[in-house]
């Protein structure tokens, strides 16, 4: 299945990237997850393993893309107070080198 198939009608949204990207696990066969940052921080970047070839080489060579995809919710542990703690992950559709305005 591919990640169109999951994203449940979500709204597909365009995240533009500003920054170096960091490999947070990426496995022969199996699915990446990136950082990327942008204005309002860090965050992360799933992509699914039939397109991991494609994808990841131009996302952690290039500081300025502009993403597609839609945002899930996952669970990274709970917090001291015992309430649980989440992380928004963008699963990646597709991307596009950003448009950037220069000044004459």
């Amino acid at each position: 299945m591919t990640p169109e198939d999951f994203s449940e009608n979500r709204p597909t949204r365009i995240v533009h990237t500003a920054g170096p990207t960091e490999v947070l696990y990426c496995a022969d066969g199996s699915a990446s997850l990136l950082r990327c940052r942008n204005a309002r921080g860090s965050f992360e970047v799933l992509v699914a393993a039939d397109r991991v070839a494609a994808l990841v080489p131009a996302i952690v060579a290039s500081e300025a893309l502009s993403l597609s995809g839609y945002w899930r919710r996952r669970s990274s542990g709970y917090r001291k107070d015992g309430s649980r703690n989440y992380i928004w992950t963008l699963v990646l559709l597709d991307l596009a080198e950003a448009v950037t305005s220069q000044a004459a």
